[in-house]
């Protein structure tokens, strides 16, 4: 059997995930290159792999590898959602604060003191429980959410297991 090339892949994901990318993909038969970081983006890496594109089993790898990828989408769009709902949820009641702090001031241009003076408590109030709320929301939400982040990551240890079998 002549040895055609060598296939490339480039995948620039969160440093978050890149120790998930760098151990499941030997298991669809890539070889991990090196690594690089993003200028400008501190939160980005881009990793560069490697095969041998006479692989045994070479279309079954790449159908279990593409399966991999789609899981991981999945996981990062759960993941975002939570962070995401939590926050539009805090930024509803900062917004709130605001629309107090204003009515305050409407109420002291008016020389309703005593008013704005308990409205401004309530703006006060309104905007610093945002803090709290997103901390409050994020572990709700975690008991909506990690349960299917939970069921996507079990499938991808049965996808990394038989993509490590047909490599043997």
């Amino acid at each position: 059997m002549k040895n055609m090339g060598i296939e490339t892949r480039k995948i620039t994901t969160k440093i978050e995930s890149e120790s998930l990318y760098r151990n499941a993909y030997p298991n669809f038969g890539w070889k991990f290159v090196k690594s690089a970081y993003i200028l400008g983006r501190s939160d980005l890496i881009t990793l560069f792999f490697e095969r041998d594109t006479e692989i045994l089993n070479h279309t079954e790898l790449t159908r279990l590898q593409r399966k991999f990828d789609a899981h991981v989408k999945v996981i990062h769009k759960y993941e975002n959602q939570c962070h995401m709902r939590a926050t539009m949820t805090a930024c509803a009641v900062g917004i709130g604060g605001v629309a107090v702090g204003f009515v305050t001031y409407l109420l002291w241009t008016k020389g309703l003191i005593i008013s704005s003076a308990v409205f401004a408590f309530f703006s006060l109030a309104l905007l610093t429980l945002p803090m709290f709320i997103y901390r409050w929301r994020i572990e709700a939400l975690k008991s909506e959410y990690y349960p299917l982040i939970y069921e996507n990551e079990k499938t991808l240890d049965q996808i990394c297991i038989k993509g490590r079998s047909l490599l043997f």
